[in-house]
């Protein structure tokens, strides 16, 4: 290839260009699924699962969708939020 000349590719979940050389491959359940590092940062997260609209998740308001969770360790406690374990 020409000094200068870069070759683009669609990313495969939000369709954009991008440069091939940033390409990120991903193995997913068997699939192949070539994606921008931008889409590769939220891959198997809501934002991309191919569920969300039926999601009973983020549906279900039946719960709230997060709880808090402490965790003891010695001297040390930490709180976090965490998805419901019961909508999970």
């Amino acid at each position: 290839m020409p000094y200068g000349i870069q070759t683009v590719t669609n990313c495969q979940i939000c369709g954009k260009e991008f440069p091939s050389r940033a390409i990120v491959v991903n193995d997913i359940e068997g699939k192949y699924i070539y994606t921008c590092p931008q889409c590769y940062s939220l891959l198997l997260i809501c934002s991309t699962c191919e569920y969300n609209n039926t999601c009973g998740f983020i549906n279900d308001h039946s719960e709230p969708p997060i709880v808090q969770r402490t965790i003891r360790q010695g001297m040390m406690t930490m709180t976090t939020q965490i998805k419901n374990p019961n909508l999970v």
